[in-house]
């Protein structure tokens, strides 16, 4: 891109979707400063802080599997430009092996897995439209798929060793000569303009030198919006989500989709693969509004009651005990009217010398943040040059 490298963009939030906005920046040329109060585990390690429960993209039991409903064509585009970019590292990844080889700290994390997703009714809501699992709208979009049985498709997916995963994206980014990470806590809750100008202080840069920040900050952006738009803060809550990561790596991706029509509620349990580490992620629950951190036991024990007919490969032989290493707890960053990934131009400094500053705001993807990784971040880089339809009014 033509004159780029003289271009300054600040990213806000090192999860997934900041790391992965701020990496497309990087590689479009533009110099990219990243500030966060956690950051990814460090390159080549896989270690993450027992702490982080609001960072999210640390306790993910990642997978490609679509949350994008039938007719909202820009979460679609997002999740399959994900599947097909994983696609491809995982196809270099292969490739490199086949000509010599690669360092295991140079391992993306991800996968190719089978995936088999069974649904208890057709009456579920995902597959409202037929009750036929044919008619999902991603069947067309994926390889291999097909349905072995009523109400089950199997497709070919991608696991995700997340600690790894994040790692690497670190490790690109780190690769970049233009990039800079500064861990700091931002006042978030002093409002938007506030956190703006002290980010840009951390930056070293002025609203006349930034091209744009980019606010990645997750379920925190509940505190940018308390003084300024508190109907944005309300919009924004925790989906509270509970895993239990057990010794024995599956060799293929299991979920089972219940629902009671009764009650009209859905539940899920699901078996996720972490390649390369011999440990498997079970879950799970979505509980809207939920801000615990704590380990719920009985909610362990559910989970663990629901899997082992799900995997009973991974059950120990003779106690049909699952081997627990870890009850991990993350609060997803829930909103209401759906992720948000918009432009705004927003007024920074003092009453006497205001100056106004683009502000791309990519944050609320609730559950889906691994999926939408790589289209959030190439919709990002079109926001930041402003070639975007999606400057739009707030839902």
């Amino acid at each position: 891109m033509t004159g780029t490298s003289t271009k300054k963009v600040i990213v806000i939030g090192a999860g997934v979707t900041g790391l992965y906005a701020a990496l497309r920046l990087l590689k479009a040329g533009y110099h990219v400063t990243i500030i966060a109060k956690t950051l990814p585990p460090a390159p080549g390690k896989d270690v993450v802080p027992d702490e982080a429960a609001e960072y999210a993209s640390f306790w993910a039991g990642a997978h490609w599997r679509t949350h994008a409903k039938e007719g909202d064509v820009r979460q679609q585009a997002w999740d399959l430009e994900t599947y097909r970019a994983w696609m491809q590292i995982v196809e270099e990844e292969k490739r490199r092996n086949a000509t010599g080889g690669m360092a295991e700290e140079e391992r993306s994390g991800i996968d190719i897995r089978q995936s088999t997703i069974t649904w208890s009714s057709p009456e579920h809501p995902e597959l409202a439209l037929s009750g036929e699992v044919s008619s999902l709208w991603w069947s067309k979009h994926v390889r291999d798929f097909h349905s072995p049985c009523p109400g089950t498709a199997r497709f070919t997916a991608l696991a995700v060793n997340v600690p790894r995963h994040l790692s690497y994206i670190h490790a690109q980014i780190l690769d970049q000569p233009n990039a800079k990470i500064i861990q700091s806590n931002l006042p978030l809750s002093s409002g938007l303009p506030a956190t703006l100008d002290k980010a840009m202080s951390l930056a070293s840069l002025t609203p006349e030198t930034c091209t744009a920040v980019v606010n990645a900050t997750g379920l925190s952006a509940r505190h940018l919006f308390t003084i300024d738009d508190p109907t944005e803060a309300k919009r924004l809550h925790p989906i509270r989500g509970q895993t239990v990561l057990v010794k024995g790596e599956l060799k293929e991706i299991r979920t089972l989709q219940s629902y009671d029509a009764t009650s009209k509620t859905t539940r899920i349990a699901y078996a996720i693969p972490r390649p390369g580490s011999g440990t498997t992620v079970l879950g799970g629950c979505n509980i809207k509004e939920e801000w615990s951190t704590e380990a719920d036991d009985e909610m362990t024990k559910e989970i663990l009651g629901k899997c082992r007919d799900l995997v009973p490969e991974l059950l120990i032989k003779g106690n049909d005990q699952f081997e627990v290493i870890k009850v991990q707890v993350g609060l997803r960053p829930g909103r209401t009217g759906g992720a948000r990934v918009e432009r705004e131009v927003v007024s920074v400094g003092s009453e006497m010398e205001k100056r106004d500053m683009v502000v791309v705001h990519a944050y609320g993807m609730a559950g889906a943040g691994f999926q939408n990784s790589v289209g959030v971040a190439g919709e990002v880089l079109k926001l930041v040059e402003g070639d975007s339809l999606q400057s739009m009014s707030r839902l």
